[in-house]
């Protein structure tokens, strides 16, 4: 009843560079999933429009000043995020920051910061996604509210999923090097759900 997607998280640089300006868009891997964002710079009027997973959420249709910083809220967690707009020669160059990282880094230390799995349920996505420094579960982008239980075999963090009850498994594991490390399995309804591929990498 669900099939494993393997779309990995796409690295953006976090600078563009144009020579008319137009459009720029960048992804980002947040703990509550990723994020798309795309900038529109119109170097005629200084027009300037901010688009976040398909919504609008800042327009500026005339501006005197060509370059300048526009800075947003990103994600569930309130991220901040900067988009500084200067020259370079007879170009203007885009830089996306968050949380005052480049978005490129960001998203890297996310990526290594947490576990996900993509999968289909009942025809429709779905993403998990575990913060493995603070234990926390975001489904579909929204934090996790259940408390983890011991069980025989590690604990476990149970969540509904629509009508389908999930939980995250957590065990240890011994390494070659005799040194314990953490496992973390995904299981909706009782079967397990494989961990997306980037997150794997």
């Amino acid at each position: 009843f669900f099939r494993s997607s393997y779309c990995a998280c796409t690295l953006a640089m976090c600078a563009a560079v144009t020579k008319s300006g137009g459009t720029v868009t960048w992804n980002v891997q947040a703990l509550d999933g990723r994020h798309t964002i795309s900038f529109t710079h119109g170097t005629t009027t200084g027009q300037r429009v901010i688009v976040v997973d398909g919504k609008e959420i800042r327009r500026k249709n005339f501006l005197f000043s060509l370059v300048g910083t526009e800075e947003f809220l990103l994600g569930a967690n309130n991220h901040k995020a900067q988009i500084d707009i200067d020259t370079a020669g007879f170009s203007y160059r885009y830089t996306l920051t968050i949380d005052g990282e480049p978005c490129d880094t960001f998203t890297e230390n996310k990526v290594r910061a947490t576990r996900s799995w993509e999968f289909e349920l009942d025809g429709s996505p779905h993403l998990v996604v575990l913060d493995k420094d603070s234990m926390e579960i975001y489904v579909d982008g929204n934090l996790c509210t259940g408390e983890a239980e011991f069980v025989d075999d590690g604990t476990e963090t149970a969540f509904d999923i629509g009508q389908h009850e999930g939980y995250v498994l957590t065990t240890t594991a011994s390494t070659l090097t005799s040194k314990k490390k953490l496992e973390f399995k995904l299981f909706i309804d009782g079967l397990e759900v494989q961990e997306s591929r980037k997150a794997r990498q």
